[in-house]
Parts: structure tokens; sequence; C-alpha cells
């Protein structure tokens, strides 16, 4: 996202919690001292590996703390800071749309996760707020050898992280492509993804459309960031020498 010209708020004090509270109202707070969000990505989880009846007492709430509860209830709180056309993406996983021995409460909680997600988007179409259910196979994040309880069994070689974000991208862009060919304006879908897309370039296409001038205005875009894009380079290149000798001082 960051790649694309996003800016991503990160907690100061360290990680947060959230299942807590507290750590939760910490993360509101923080978005609203900001100015709002254009997009939410909630990717937080645990799992666990057991049959039903075998399992300690306390462990199926951790995982539907870990993996509903405590997402849905952030969510809540943070779409008031959210603005109008952005986008909310919950990683549910494909455990949803397997039976998969020893994991039943861990696909319970990403199944609750998954159906919030048709609900949510109902709720919020007036502010053409987009909620995406995203599905991807085993990844290689290591939450698997982080297990709460009991062993993962041995698993194919999963997807990396990066080629999950990729493909969120790509469901967002497809959705701008069925916006246009549904009858939206250009400006008007991509405007549906501002957690993704620049404002600038949003606002860009808007004035190439109601100026007739779609190709022009886009071609001076692009000219722009370029010019940034070379003025950022220089910039950093300028300051790399005085920083070395300040830590040679």
């Amino acid at each position: 996202l960051e790649r694309r010209g996003a800016y991503a708020l990160r907690t100061s004090g360290g990680e947060c919690d959230i299942t807590v509270a507290g750590d939760r109202d910490s993360i509101v707070q923080m978005v609203a001292d900001h100015g709002g969000i254009d997009g939410v990505v909630v990717a937080s989880g645990v799992v666990g590996f057991g049959a039903h009846g075998t399992l300690e007492q306390g462990a199926v709430q951790r995982i539907v703390d870990v993996n509903t509860t405590g997402p849905l209830e952030l969510v809540n709180a943070l779409i008031p800071q959210l603005r109008d056309g952005g986008t909310i993406v919950f990683i549910s996983g494909a455990v949803v749309d397997f039976a998969t021995v020893g994991m039943a409460a861990y696909t319970a909680a990403k199944a609750g996760l998954s159906a919030s997600c048709a609900v949510l988007r109902r709720e919020l179409r007036q502010r053409k707020i987009n909620v995406l259910d995203a599905r991807p196979p085993h990844t290689e994040t290591g939450l698997a050898s982080r297990a709460i309880y009991g062993t993962a069994p041995k698993m194919k070689e999963g997807l990396q992280p990066v080629v999950v974000a990729e493909r969120i991208v790509k469901a967002i862009l497809d959705d701008v492509h069925g916006k246009v060919r549904g009858g939206s304006a250009l400006s008007e879908a991509f405007g549906a993804h501002a957690s993704l897309v620049p404002r600038v370039y949003t606002a860009s296409l808007l004035a190439g459309e109601q100026s007739g001038d779609l190709d022009g205005v886009l071609r001076r875009y692009v000219e722009y960031t370029k010019v940034i894009a070379t003025v950022r380079r220089k910039t950093i290149s300028a300051l790399v020498y005085p920083a070395i000798l300040v830590s040679l001082a």
C-alpha cells in the first residue's frame, strides 16, 4: 500500500493487543488525532490445533477473541473515523471453505468474521465503503509455528505474504473495473478505494472527465509523479553525505 502512495499509521508505543479495550482505544485515538483514515486491513489472528474434547478450558475463547471479537470491536470503533469511499479488508482465510480436522475453533472464528462482511457491506453502502473478505490459502507468516495449543500438521509450502498482499490489491482494483463497466465514472470507481489511490490521482481523473480531456490530464499527472520522484531522490541523495559526516563526528 505504501508503494502505491498510501500512508500507514503505526503505534508509537509498540505492539497492541486487539483483545484489550484500552489498546483498541489507543489505536482509535491515534487515528482520530491523524484526522481519520481511508482504509483498514484486519490481519490479526492466532491458531490452535487439536480435536474438540481435548482442549483446555479457555483455549476456544482466546481463539474467538483474537480472530473475531477483537477485530469486530476495533472496526466498530474505527468506522466513524473512516472516510466515505474507504475500504475495510478482513483476512479470514481459505479455512472458511474447508473442513480441517483439529481446527474447529479457528474455522468457526474466521467463518464468523467472514459472515460479518456481507452485513457490513450493506450497512456501509450509502457511504460507499467497500468491505472485502480475503480468503488466502496457507501463507508463510509463521502463524502455524506459534499455535497457542497443539502442533501444526505437515503442510505444503504456503504463499509468501507479499503475494497475498498483491492479490488483495488486485481484488480492490478488479472492483474498480466492475464499477466502471456498471456505469460509474472512473473517478468515482477509484475514489471508492481511497486507501490505495492517492487523492491527487482521483482529483485528476475528475478534472479530466469534466474537461473532456482525460488523456491530457493523465499525461500531466504522469509527468507530475516523475517530477516528484526525481525531487525525492535528489533530496535523499543530498542528505546522505551530511548524515555520514554527523555519524562519523
